[in-house]
């Protein structure tokens, strides 16, 4: 079956065909000159030479506000994790366009994360996020285990071991403390006496402590081993030092309260007795850790999901500044544009590992610059550098949107000399939006982990300086538009600041992915109102006040009692 989805601008005049899609679902970036108006919609779906009658629908378009753009941008790379996920397992997909069963640990931790942010934020039902999160641990407890480590890929229908790659046939402990911050996550966030609370708790708890972390010093060595094969055992002789995406690893070897390692693992391994360190300069800005020209951006990333890096220092580095002034490198590095990629710019930036028009390698300013550009790269560095990485956010959705969007959010990479979009999601490039946009924005998920007494035990052992909880910035209500009570369950009442009794009022509210859901025209010179939603579903909405020339938006939570 295929679909013709046309589009009128001009109050049904005129319609034309903007797009022809076999898939059940569209997204269409309007031309800029159609911007903050109503547009109509007609589809048609035709099928062994049949038409339908056309269904008819209308959208609201506007400009959204920074905060109501990363609502979009976390709830559709949420996506990913919900309807994107293995279906039997619950676990996150490797790729989404390459069909099988392949899962990936890593990533399902990461989606563990995401879960807290759906929560908190109404994406999905609360008490199907919590019985989808029970799935996921269900199934890593089943997962083909290797000294309570997993490996990187599995067979989502089996739960066994997938080879990552000759003699990666087994336990990968980089992968697996990323599951682990995702249990820490859990195991603090769902803090409720109900019986999905209690079971998350304690399976996530079993989880953790399962992990044989010592086990990966391959005997008594000062250093940790990326992997271990039941077949070649330590074979592939991989180990673990600083600096790149596991300091997660050491720090949370050191916090297992049955696994533990020593500080000496940490010290002579992860750095190397201080050859870790090692100072440069560029663009200003000096680099401790990283490589030269600050490395690909995954590095400060994946670990600080959960970890805080704010306040977070040892005797190697502040490591809060180190970030930041990696992620100011890769701006600077796009504004100069050395090697003369086309597209890169103050707007178009940021490099890691993703997909490109060659394969899949983790891209890096200088080293392994090829003109790819992944959008994970620069919106996952939000709470480094906000100010850059909003205006890559626009730029990504605002202007190339129709190329670079899609169902689960901003796709993988793009590299414009070769005019290339991988139009397809990975679950590690996803996973870090959804949770890097939320610290940016509430520090939810750094106050959620930095609260485990394991991890502050293992952050004392290395001699970590940190901080339990963060104050960034909230999202804020306008001042000036009030509901109230918010969370609502029939009614909601409505006041703002300012009023003008010769104007309508037109209440409109939306769903976050931008879709109207109720609109109505009230009396003008009231300055309170009571709104009926008893017919709406519960989740987080927009609500949007328009009085002549004034326009107020705020967030409305609807919750109705089960």
């Amino acid at each position: 079956m295929s679909y013709q989805i046309y589009a009128s601008f001009d109050n049904q005049e005129t319609y034309q065909l903007r797009h022809t899609t076999e898939e059940p679902y569209c997204l269409d970036f309007v031309p800029q000159q159609y911007r903050n108006s109503t547009v109509h919609y007609r589809i048609v779906a035709e099928a062994s030479g049949e038409t339908s009658q056309a269904a008819e629908a209308s959208a609201v378009i506007r400009d959204f506000t920074d905060d109501e753009l990363m609502d979009m941008v976390q709830s559709y790379s949420f996506r990913y994790f919900w309807e994107g996920a293995h279906a039997g397992s619950g676990m996150a997909m490797e790729r989404s366009h390459v069909g099988g069963s392949t899962v990936t640990s890593g990533a399902t931790g990461m989606g563990l994360m995401a879960m807290i942010v759906a929560h908190e934020r109404a994406f999905e039902n609360p008490e199907a996020i919590k019985e989808r999160v029970l799935k996921i641990l269900t199934s890593l407890e089943t997962c083909e285990r290797h000294h309570g480590a997993w490996s990187h890929w599995y067979d989502g229908d089996t739960y066994q071991t997938l080879p990552f790659s000759a003699g990666d046939d087994g336990g990968d402990l980089v992968e697996t403390s990323f599951v682990a911050q995702g249990l820490l996550a859990v195991r603090n966030y769902f803090t409720g006496t109900d019986n999905a609370s209690v079971q998350i708790r304690e399976k996530a708890t079993q989880l953790w402590e399962a992990i044989e972390w010592d086990w990966y010093r391959n005997g008594d060595q000062n250093v940790l081993f990326w992997h271990w094969s039941p077949n070649t055992h330590f074979a592939k002789n991989m180990k673990i030092y600083g600096w790149n995406e596991a300091l997660v690893t050491y720090i949370l070897a050191a916090a297992s309260p049955t696994h533990s390692i020593p500080k000496e693992v940490y010290e002579q391994g992860w750095a190397g007795n201080g050859d870790m360190v090692n100072r440069r300069v560029f663009y200003t800005h000096e680099l401790f850790l990283s490589p030269n020209w600050g490395g690909p951006l995954f590095w400060v990333h994946y670990s600080h999901l959960g970890i805080n890096p704010r306040g977070l220092s040892d005797q190697y580095a502040n490591y809060w500044q180190e970030y930041v002034n990696t992620v100011k490198i890769h701006h600077a590095y796009a504004i100069d544009n050395p090697l003369n990629h086309k597209g890169y710019s103050t707007n178009c930036w940021g490099l890691t590992a993703s997909d490109d028009p060659f394969g899949y390698t983790a891209h890096e300013p200088m080293n392994n610059d090829n003109g790819t550009i992944s959008p994970t790269a620069a919106l996952s560095s939000m709470p480094y550098l906000p100010e850059a990485s909003m205006m890559a956010l626009k730029y990504f959705y605002r202007e190339r949107g129709q190329d670079l969007f899609g169902l689960y959010g901003p796709y993988d990479a793009f590299n414009e000399k070769y005019n290339w979009v991988q139009k397809s999601y990975i679950g590690i490039d996803q996973g870090p939006i959804v949770s890097m946009l939320e610290n940016h924005r509430t520090g939810l998920l750094w106050n959620t982990v930095m609260k485990d007494a394991d991890l502050q035990a293992g952050l004392n052992q290395l001699g970590f300086a940190y901080q339990t909880s963060t104050s960034t910035r909230s999202v804020p209500a306008s001042e000036e538009l009030r509901l109230y009570p918010n969370p609502a369950s029939k009614q909601v009442g409505i006041e703002w600041s300012t009023k003008d009794n010769n104007q309508p009022i037109h209440v409109n509210i939306f769903t976050l992915h931008g879709q109207m859901v109720q609109s109505q025209q009230l009396t003008a010179g009231e300055t309170g109102l009571v709104v009926n939603i008893s017919e709406l579903p519960n989740g987080v909405y927009l609500t949007n006040v328009r009085c002549g020339a004034h326009q107020y938006s705020t967030k409305l939570i609807i919750q109705k009692q089960q």
